[in-house]
């Protein structure tokens, strides 16, 4: 239980107050004393007692040994008190706290080694993140701009499906009377839609290409590779518009299919064929090809960089952006948790042993107050022993007809006072009681003899 100083020398004060308060009835009564043993001329001049001083010392000594005794007991509880305090915070807060910290790292070290900049996933990402903005900053520096590419890859993807898919329904009849299952023309249509994106995508990648470094020289193979493609996809569009032509033509003058006139005479129906020429309608679904074909070449230069490594890089960088951004999220969320495990716990430990360590300061200090009035009481009971001597004295020598005895005025205060530190073994000039820390130090008090 806490020892409150404050109290407890309230009432060690209150009994030595009592013990030493001379009121104006016991002067008078000392005076008598005093006048009554001055007329027997007692003490006698040579006398080697003084009776009436001897009763007040041992009144006053018997006061102080009282004050003493109570402050030792107090002394004695609050050094108890500091010792369950220290038993509790070292025997049990700190050793929870040694132990909650110890598992605190081997729980942070397991964090980090799976989730955090130790784990294999978030040292790959980082490092593969690096190596990309490394690269990107490099081909940024040599060609002193961003990426041109302005299509997201996956938009652009789509637009290929798109034009891909968008040339069924362009196409399908100029199949349809070639292959009798419907499902059989509907897959010509797309592989030739499918053939357009990826024509489109090649040519408008190498045109895009080109402009790395201007100049027919150093781009022949690009321009002729292109030149080719294009030329294959017109004969391609040229043949598809033929073949409709062709198809409506003939299905509208015999009504028969064009596998039926192979059958009947693929000579001249050949023939025939190879001797169509085209309508105003035949020019439309070429004109519709081409743009469609168009299209896609300009999706192509917008979706590509000059540089043919550029977008991969600005692309790539992104994804591990995110993905290392993923890690880094997950490994944040996991650290959260740890600390809500362990912060909290070891806040609480480290906020019990400082409450601790404060109750032990406070109880020290009350301790290292104990010296101050021990003095204090030194002070009051010699003030109240010489009082009532020299009260005595007085009197006596007033009225005795003899000699004044050697002995009066043999009892000073400053003596008194020393020889009641000397009984609680502290000297009269009192030394610091606490060390630099506040700490208090050589507080025991002797007891009095």
């Amino acid at each position: 239980m806490t020892v409150e100083f404050d109290s407890r020398f309230k009432q060690i004060d209150a009994a030595v107050n009592t013990a030493v308060r001379y009121s104006t009835a016991d002067q008078r009564v000392d005076e008598r004393k005093g006048t009554k043993d001055g007329e027997a001329d007692f003490p006698k001049p040579d006398d080697e007692q003084h009776g009436f001083a001897f009763e007040v010392m041992e009144r006053g000594r018997a006061t102080f040994r009282r004050a003493l005794t109570d402050l030792e007991t107090v002394k004695t509880e609050a050094q108890n008190r500091i010792d369950k305090l220290e038993r509790d915070r070292d025997d049990r807060y700190e050793v929870n706290r040694e132990n909650r910290s110890q598992e605190r790292d081997s729980a942070l070290a397991a964090v980090e080694n799976r989730f955090g900049r130790n784990s294999a996933d978030y040292s790959r990402a980082t490092s593969r993140l690096q190596e990309l903005k490394d690269e990107r900053s490099r081909i940024h520096s040599e060609l002193g701009r961003p990426c041109r590419a302005r299509l997201p890859l996956l938009l652009y993807v789509a637009i290929l499906v798109v034009i891909a898919i968008a040339e069924v329904p362009v196409n399908q009849v100029a199949f349809t009377q070639i292959v009798e299952n419907n499902l059989g023309a509907l897959g010509i249509a797309f592989a030739v839609g499918s053939m357009v994106a990826l024509a489109a995508h090649l040519v408008g990648e190498m045109l895009i290409h080109s402009r790395l470094e201007p100049g027919f020289s150093k781009n022949k193979l690009r321009y002729g590779v292109s030149f080719a493609v294009v030329a294959f996809m017109l004969v391609v569009f040229y043949f598809v518009s033929v073949l409709r032509d062709f198809m409506l033509r003939i299905s509208a003058e015999s009504g028969a299919s064009f596998a039926d006139l192979l059958r009947a005479d693929a000579g001249e129906t050949l023939g025939s064929f190879v001797t169509t020429s085209l309508t105003l309608p035949g020019v439309g679904l070429f004109v519709v090809n081409f743009v469609v074909f168009l299209f896609g070449v300009i999706m192509s230069w917008l979706a590509h960089d000059p540089h043919p490594d550029y977008p991969s890089v600005v692309r790539n960088e992104q994804k591990w952006q995110r993905w290392s951004d993923k890690i880094r999220k997950h490994y944040e969320k996991k650290l959260q948790e740890f600390h809500d495990k362990f912060d909290t716990v070891i806040a609480n430990l480290n906020n019990q042993i400082a409450m601790i360590d404060e109750e032990i300061q406070t109880q020290m200090q009350g301790v290292a107050r104990i010296d101050d009035k021990v003095r204090e009481y030194a002070e009051r009971v010699a003030s109240y022993v010489v009082q009532r001597i020299n009260k005595y004295e007085t009197a006596n020598r007033m009225h005795r007809k003899s000699d004044t005895p050697v002995l009066f005025n043999a009892h000073k205060k400053d003596e008194l006072i020393e020889g009641f530190l000397e009984d609680a073994g502290l000297e009269k000039t009192p030394n610091s009681p606490l060390d630099g820390s506040g700490n208090a130090v050589n507080l025991r008090v002797a007891g009095g003899r």
